[in-house]
């Protein structure tokens, strides 16, 4: 993910820096990335996702291992954090955050089984077609890729969290809006 903030995104965090003072918080932004550009451990952090993320079954799983031989697969998720830190009366602290996420992801494999049509069974195989940004069951064996994002807020109590960031830019002006109105402050209008 190429993090791209323009001045405008910029002076918005400095803006939030100023309300945080005011209210004893602090601000933190941090980023991350997990990437295996090696097969194995791809296709298993891949799985791991399927399972984990999307809720694919076990039994699903375990039939692409017994039947797919993974010839490619990379895995890419990286991330954007945007934190309010409060102290509590007790003196310790609390943390509210909104997280960017972007994964991309993806493996091409190889049938084990010879014609490859009907090697996955059609639970597995719609399963596939409805959670996959881009699933090709006759790519020589299948084709399954991801290209998505994910936005998650946590904490921000007796605020509306429902919050959608499509890049990475928004963050901050969604960020900018869960602290304003968490915090009792005027939101930051700008044009970004």
């Amino acid at each position: 993910m190429t993090i791209l903030l323009t001045p405008t995104h910029l002076d918005t965090i400095v803006q939030l820096i100023e309300i945080a003072r005011k209210h004893d918080c602090q601000i933190f932004i941090s980023t991350g990335k997990r990437y295996y550009p090696h097969r194995d451990e791809a296709t298993q952090a891949i799985y791991e996702y399927c399972c984990d993320e999307k809720g694919m079954p076990e039994d699903m799983r375990e039939e692409l291992d017994e039947k797919v031989d993974v010839d490619e697969a990379s895995f890419l998720h990286e991330w954007i954090c945007f934190e309010l830190v409060e102290k509590t009366r007790k003196g310790f602290t609390r943390s509210n955050s909104l997280t960017y996420s972007s994964y991309e992801m993806g493996l091409i494999g190889e049938a084990n089984k010879d014609p490859w049509d009907g090697a996955l069974s059609q639970k597995t195989e719609d399963w596939l077609s409805d959670h996959c940004s881009e699933y090709d069951p006759y790519f020589s064996g299948p084709m399954i890729f991801f290209d998505e994002t994910d936005t998650t807020v946590c904490g921000f109590k007796g605020v509306d969290t429902k919050v959608n960031v499509y890049r990475e830019g928004m963050a901050v002006k969604f960020f900018g809006d869960l602290v304003c109105d968490y915090l009792h402050e005027s939101r930051i209008n700008k044009v970004y």
